[in-house]
């Protein structure tokens, strides 16, 4: 919270007699509380946005570590196959 807001409901909780002074107070307060909302509501969306590129990185790295892995278990049986039909020509 700011201080600009703490200020405003220290306002709203003196008494006073002058109704058009509470609106007012309330309307600053309201407006105050949306105004801070929408600040709370775009570090969150930033917060979530660095989050998900991060996983999509972290998910795409493992993603090429298994492709390579993949491929190397592919390409052993294929090259003792080779050696076996060398070796069978032989």
């Amino acid at each position: 919270m700011d201080k600009s807001f703490l200020e405003k409901v220290a306002v709203l909780s003196k008494a006073n007699t002058d109704s058009a002074v509470a609106a007012q107070t309330l309307s600053k307060l309201a407006s105050s509380s949306a105004g801070m909302a929408a600040e709370n509501m775009a570090a969150i969306a930033s917060v979530a946005k660095k989050v998900q590129l991060d996983t999509a990185e972290l998910m795409m790295a493992a993603g090429k570590d298994l492709s390579g892995e993949a491929t190397a278990a592919i390409k052993k049986p294929i090259k003792l196959q080779k050696l076996l039909k060398l070796n069978m020509k032989n």
